[in-house]
């Protein structure tokens, strides 16, 4: 049966990029936390053991990168997980980002979650539907935001500790 993986992987172990975990000033009126995340995966994009990998629907490595490809990923996260917390499993993830352009949609059918590719480049999802339980679902996403903070603690922890950045990863001081 076919499942639906969201993750990033890392391999070996991880330590800080001091050539690149340099914060810049960012201003509100200018920038936001999608800034600050942007620069996060601008770090993971030179480090070459942090992948960012989904497969299902017909491929085992969709074709993306940390540094575009986990953005448009991990910018809807904390809109998608308030959802989830409501057990509201009816949502988009969007990775728009040109080369791979695909939106999976989520729904709830009984007890099941039905996620549903649709592509909008010349590749075609094959299965174009997974099912899911609720408790997968909600795992997958918890520990992709989960493992995103964790991984730029390690290796931007600089960039990291910007107080927008806590707040949105929903970390306790």
């Amino acid at each position: 049966m076919e499942k639906l993986d969201i993750q990033i992987i890392t391999k070996g172990s991880l330590s800080q990029d001091t050539e690149h975990d340099i914060p810049r000033e960012y201003k509100p009126e200018f920038d936001n936390v999608t800034s600050i995340i942007e620069d996060i995966c601008e770090v993971f994009s030179v480090n070459e053991n942090i992948i960012f990998h989904v497969s299902g629907f017909g491929q085992e490595n969709w074709p993306l990168d940390t540094r575009t490809d986990l953005l448009c990923g991990i910018e809807e996260i904390n809109e998608i997980l308030n959802k989830i917390s409501l057990y509201d499993f009816n949502f988009e993830w969007d990775l728009y980002e040109q080369g791979v352009e695909r939106t999976v949609g989520f729904k709830t059918e009984g007890a099941i979650i039905i996620a549903t590719c649709t592509s909008h480049t010349d590749w075609q999802p094959n299965p174009k539907s997974i099912e899911s339980e609720r408790e997968q679902v909600k795992e997958m996403f918890h520990k992709f935001k989960f493992d995103f903070c964790n991984i730029a603690s390690i290796v931007c922890p600089n960039i990291a500790s910007h107080e927008w950045f806590i707040q949105w990863a929903g970390i306790k001081e």
